[in-house]
C-alpha cells in the first residue's frame, strides 16, 4: 500500500515538476489501446489525405509516455510498440503482460467518441464508484482525471468505476483480469473536430 502511493505521489511530481523524484524500481505497464487499422479501430477523415485513427493516437502518446518514465528510471512493459494487426490482442492477454511481469501499476490509453461535440475526460478503474477493486485505482484516477484535462483543456473529468459506469457486475474486460492496480482513460473525444486536429498534432 505504501509503494503504491509513493507512486502516486511520484507521479503528481512527473506531471507537474521538472525535477521530479526516481521511479527507479517501479514497474509499469501501458497499454496503448487497440493496434493495426481494425475493425474495433475509430477512423476520422479530417481533410482530403488526412485520416484520426485512434490507435495511431493511444501509440503515440503511450510511447511518449514510456519515454518520461523510462527517463525517470521506471521499468516500462507496452503491450505494443507498433500499429499492426497483429498488435491488437486479445484484453485477457494484455492484461497477462502486466501480471506476468508483478507490475506495480497498469495504464490503458484511449480517446472517446459520442456525438461529435463532446470532449470531457474520463478515467475508469475496476469497481464500483465508492467501492474500486483496488482502493489505489480511484485514487490514481482522480489525478489523472485532473491533469489530462488541464493539458487536454476538455470541459470536465470524470473518474468512475467500470460496474457503476456500465451498469453491470463485468466491466472492462482489460482491468477485470489484473491483479494490481490500473486504470483506463478516455483522455479526450477524437470525433470532436478542433480535438481530433489536436490529437494528429
Amino acid at each position: 500500500m505504501k509503494r503504491i502511493i509513493l507512486l502516486i505521489t511520484v507521479t503528481i511530481f512527473c506531471l507537474t515538476s521538472i525535477n521530479a523524484q526516481s521511479l527507479a524500481g517501479y514497474k509499469i505497464c501501458i497499454n496503448p489501446g487497440h493496434g493495426g487499422h481494425d475493425s474495433d479501430d475509430r477512423e476520422i477523415p479530417l481533410a482530403p489525405g488526412v485520416t484520426f485513427w485512434e490507435s495511431e493516437g493511444n501509440l503515440s502518446k503511450g510511447l511518449y509516455l514510456k519515454t518520461i518514465l523510462e527517463n525517470l528510471g521506471a521499468t516500462v512493459f507496452m503491450s505494443r510498440t507498433t500499429n499492426n494487426t497483429a498488435d491488437d490482442l486479445p484484453l485477457s492477454q494484455i492484461a497477462a503482460i502486466a501480471n506476468t511481469n508483478n507490475v506495480d501499476y497498469f495504464h490503458s490509453i484511449h480517446s472517446n467518441a459520442f456525438n461529435g461535440a463532446s470532449n470531457y475526460t474520463l478515467i475508469l478503474y475496476h469497481g464500483y464508484d465508492q467501492t474500486p477493486t483496488f482502493p489505489q485505482s480511484k485514487e490514481m484516477g482522480a489525478i489523472l482525471a485532473r491533469k489530462i484535462r488541464l493539458v487536454n483543456r476538455t470541459t470536465n473529468e470524470y473518474n468512475r468505476g467500470d460496474f457503476t459506469f456500465y451498469g453491470n457486475t463485468s466491466g472492462l474486460g482489460v482491468l477485470r483480469p489484473l491483479s494490481m492496480p490500473g486504470t483506463l482513460s478516455e483522455g479526450s473525444f477524437h470525433d470532436y473536430t478542433p480535438e481530433s486536429w489536436r490529437l494528429k498534432n
